[in-house]
């Protein structure tokens, strides 16, 4: 089973819909998320295990998960705490991750984020910065689900698990050999 590093935005969406899905569209971080992209988020992570975190991740999902006012403000928090014990936490050095040669451009959650990719399956990611500075290193699949494309070592697949070709472009199922054979 794959793990999954989910950025802070996705873990904000995690959390705040697991609390109360109407909270979604009412919080000021999530504003651009209808509660579809919740659902595919839970679809997406059902099956891995574990969803992996760092502290920064963490601490910037506490900080804007808190924007909204009370009693939902509360009632995120106390799922926040239940939610905590279903994630697996890695420490990142936080000089390592400023060592990065994303970190100008990302900052230290991203960078943190590249820097603990190596020992995890996929990243799953908002972030079009963190998207395009982790292509190629590992598993990726970005967010909303219009546009979701898995960058491996082999080669990218959509989420449908149907082969993408080096154009980006479709490839039927029968006349595709192995990923590692296309890319060769």
């Amino acid at each position: 089973m794959s793990a999954v590093l989910l950025d802070a935005n996705l873990l904000i969406l995690l959390i705040v819909g697991t609390a109360d899905r109407t909270y979604i569209s009412k919080h000021r971080r999530l504003r651009a998320y209808p509660e579809d992209d919740f659902n595919l988020l839970l679809r997406l992570i059902a099956p891995m295990s574990p969803i992996i975190v760092t502290p920064n991740i963490l601490t910037e999902a506490s900080n804007l998960a808190s924007q909204i006012g009370e009693p939902a403000r509360m009632h995120i928090a106390m799922t926040f705490r239940a939610v905590l014990g279903d994630l697996e936490e890695r420490y990142v050095d936080s000089r390592r991750a400023a060592e990065q040669p994303e970190f100008p451009r990302l900052w230290l959650t991203d960078a943190g984020i590249l820097d603990e990719m190596t020992d995890t399956d996929v990243l799953l990611t908002a972030d079009l910065d963190l998207h395009l500075a982790a292509l190629g290193s590992v598993e990726i699949w970005d967010f909303p689900k219009q546009d979701i494309v898995i960058q491996a070592w082999d080669g990218p697949i959509c989420a449908d698990r149907c082969p993408v070709g080096e154009n980006g472009t479709a490839l039927p199922r029968e006349e595709v050999g192995p990923r590692s054979q296309r890319f060769g």
